[in-house]
């Protein structure tokens, strides 16, 4: 009598090579690991170890990919214990370092989607706490990263704080964040990120030539070294408690060296605005901020953590989304390109300690576990870090109305650094933008 898939799935880890048998269907592959995942998920690692051993190129490598893809995704919160959280992950971790081995399929097209195919958290079971509607939540509002765009963004996170007990926690570092306009890439609306409308138009109107003009005044150079001012910020919250921590970004790279070294170990320094090392910035601040939290944690109901950038849809309140969402079971956040974003999160004190402690998880992990979170760009670890932590979540795709992005200059301001400019004083403007400064410094 012959045995069926499943017997000989579970009497011998030989038997897996059935994934390498190309007679063998992709219907009846799914069917012994769909046996296989209702019996135990504990049997998984064996799977992955023979798996593993087996020299798998080509169609059977493609298949075999396809129906551990399947296995695992049926290894999410809604269908097991969220005990099993690590043993998924590693399980993911495994998968990923065979498939960049093997160098059969295209890991980040898969891994990009796949908040969305692995739901943390069930959607329909959302339920709030009646008694919290009588309660004026107390909220702890951490606000990490390089500061940019305050001007539109911070506006917008206090009105979404009114309704709740809140105070404010800055941890930035001490130089603005913008885009400096680049030769081969400027254009109007670009200028317009760091500049008012009127300049812009201006610009246009009289025909100058932004480098130009900038080489004459240095407007950049001024815009590169301005210092954030801890009273500045202040002045966006003025009847709450404040406290800010502006940290010097030089040295940051020296200091961490052996950790980023570490970190890179799964995708290369692509430069721009994906380097581990601004990720690891960001995770950097989050644990000054839990630091600064400790000695007065206990006095708040739920930390909210964002990134100073992030302008927040009018149309959510965070009184209502307290009322609304059991956060001791999720943290809410909201979703970018199929991951969990790194820029908003709000959740109890104990889901949000978690989540700020990521910095010291990459300091004292050992591989596999420190490359669970090295798997996708560096920008989108916490999905790895939240099924590891058995963290549910709740991604709200309309909570970003979008982002500031760049340091924006004044009226004021920019006539005063173009008065006081070296070509300015010794009244050596070309003759070419004489009319257009003229302009400008009249409005």
């Amino acid at each position: 009598m012959s045995l069926s898939f499943e017997e000989k799935l579970f009497i011998d880890a030989k038997q897996f090579t059935i994934f390498a048998d190309e007679n063998v269907s992709e219907e009846e592959a799914k069917e012994v690991i769909r046996a296989l995942v209702e019996n135990t998920p504990l049997i998984i690692p064996q799977f992955m170890e023979a798996i593993d051993k087996l020299n798998l190129i080509g169609s059977r490598a493609i298949r075999c990919f396809w129906c551990l893809d399947f296995a695992l995704n049926h290894l999410k919160s809604n269908n097991i214990h969220l005990k099993y959280s690590k043993l998924y992950t590693l399980c993911y971790y495994q998968l990923c370092r065979w498939i960049e081995e093997n160098d059969t399929l295209n890991k980040n097209i898969w891994v990009q989607n796949r908040l969305n195919r692995l739901r943390l958290f069930d959607l329909d079971n959302i339920f709030g706490d009646s008694e919290k509607a009588n309660k004026k939540p107390k909220v702890a509002v951490i606000i990490t990263g390089q500061l940019r765009g305050e001007s539109g963004s911070l506006p917008s996170l206090r009105e979404f704080l009114d309704g709740t007990d809140y105070s404010v926690f800055f941890n930035v570092w001490d130089k603005y964040g913008f885009r400096a306009p680049a030769a081969n890439t400027l254009s109007l609306n670009h200028l317009r990120r760091l500049f008012d409308n009127k300049f812009v138009d201006l610009l246009r109107e009289y025909k100058v030539d932004f480098e130009t003009y900038n080489e004459t005044f240095e407007v950049t150079k001024f815009l590169q070294s301005k210092k954030v001012e801890g009273s500045d910020l202040k002045n966006y919250f003025s009847d709450q408690v404040v406290q800010v921590h502006i940290e010097p970004e030089v040295g940051f790279e020296k200091c961490f060296e052996t950790l980023l070294n570490r970190l890179s170990s799964f995708h290369a320094d692509e430069g721009g605005f994906a380097k581990p090392s601004n990720m690891l910035k960001m995770l950097y601040m989050n644990y000054l901020s839990l630091e600064q939290l400790k000695e007065n944690l206990e006095s708040f109901d739920y930390i909210l953590r964002i990134r100073p950038d992030f302008i927040i849809n009018q149309r959510h309140k965070c009184s209502e989304l307290i009322q609304s969402v059991n956060l001791d079971d999720v943290v809410i956040t909201d979703e970018w390109h199929g991951e969990i974003s790194d820029q908003f999160a709000l959740s109890s004190k104990k889901n949000m300690t978690v989540y700020l402690e990521l910095f010291s998880f990459l300091e004292k992990a050992k591989a596999p576990v420190l490359d669970i979170t090295n798997l996708t760009k560096p920008h989108k670890r916490l999905t790895d870090y939240f099924i590891f932590n058995a963290l549910r979540v709740l991604p709200i795709s309309d909570l970003r109305k979008g982002f500031d992005l760049s340091l924006k200059l004044s009226i004021e301001k920019h006539q005063e650094v173009i008065r006081e400019s070296e070509r300015y004083r010794q009244q050596k403007t070309p003759e070419s933008m004489k009319k257009f400064v003229e302009s400008y410094l009249s409005l």
